[in-house]
């Protein structure tokens, strides 16, 4: 009985230490993108970053797959003018972490 109690508070610290990263908000990071307006000069644009391995991410709710470190690349089709793009991170349980970006496609003038 005794060895039954020991092992219940064990897996009792193990789900306490564990239940930020079950239930909290996921994790995202854009590497190349800053917090303001991006300018740039190109036709695309390959965005940068990670999250967690297990997490979902959407781009314009296109599913984009990360590696198996949660590292990720995408290559963005630009139109010139604004170009608005909606990351969303979504855990198993369903919390969901969105952030908006913008980049500016300025068209070379001849």
């Amino acid at each position: 009985m005794l060895v039954g109690v020991f092992i219940a508070i064990l897996i009792l610290i193990y789900v306490g230490f564990r239940l930020p990263a079950i239930i909290g908000k996921p994790a995202l990071t854009i590497t190349n993108l800053p917090d303001d307006l991006k300018t740039v000069q190109a036709a695309t644009f390959a965005v940068t970053g990670k999250i967690e391995p297990k997490d979902q991410l959407t781009i314009n709710n296109e599913i984009v797959y990360p590696d198996e470190t949660g590292a990720f690349q995408k290559e963005l089709r630009l139109e010139p003018g604004f170009n608005t793009f909606e990351f969303k991170v979504k855990k198993l349980l369903g919390q969901t972490t969105v952030i908006k970006k913008q980049i500016f496609y300025e068209t070379l003038s001849l």
